[in-house]
């Protein structure tokens, strides 16, 4: 009987000592994720009816070799001078870009977007944003459908 009990006493202990080492490699693995940069792209409703692309990095590293690439052209406001596409974000590499960094692109009004005078080549309602950068030594590429809704209850275009 006593034997059969250390028997039974070792097993569930070696097993919750598995159980922990298992919940601290995630909880390493979640730290690790934490400290890393975190490209973010989200359209911006907060003045509504105007919509703005906002590229963010919302990690706590900056990402570095920043390169954003768009699906199609939009041209702001529908004036073709002022297409996105062309504009020097996304054409030439960032080389670092800060935690809590953020640049802001004006896209249009809601109906130059979405209404019956609305244009699909110049301003199109859907498009492909893709970021890629370094974090360390890892290379990361996001491609994000600003124009679509988060998960995360965040506000973003329809």
């Amino acid at each position: 009987l006593g034997i059969a009990l250390v028997a039974v006493f070792a097993g569930l202990g070696f097993r919750l000592l598995n159980l922990a080492a298992q919940a601290m490699a995630d909880v390493r693995d979640r730290l690790a994720e934490d400290r890393k940069g975190r490209v973010i792209i989200s359209v911006d409703l907060g003045s509504l009816p105007l919509y703005h692309l906002r590229v963010a990095n919302d990690g706590r590293r900056p990402a570095r070799d920043l390169r954003l690439t768009i699906s199609r052209g939009f041209d702001s406001f529908g004036d073709p001078e002022q297409n996105l596409a062309r504009s020097a974000a996304f054409n030439q590499q960032i080389s670092s870009f800060s935690p809590g960094a953020e640049i802001f692109f004006p896209l249009a009004e809601t109906s130059t977007i979405f209404g019956s005078v609305a244009d699909g080549m110049a301003t199109p309602p859907r498009f492909w944003v893709t970021a890629s950068y370094r974090d360390d030594d890892e290379i990361v590429e996001e491609a994000t459908d600003p124009t679509r809704p988060r998960c995360d209850g965040a506000q973003e275009a329809p």
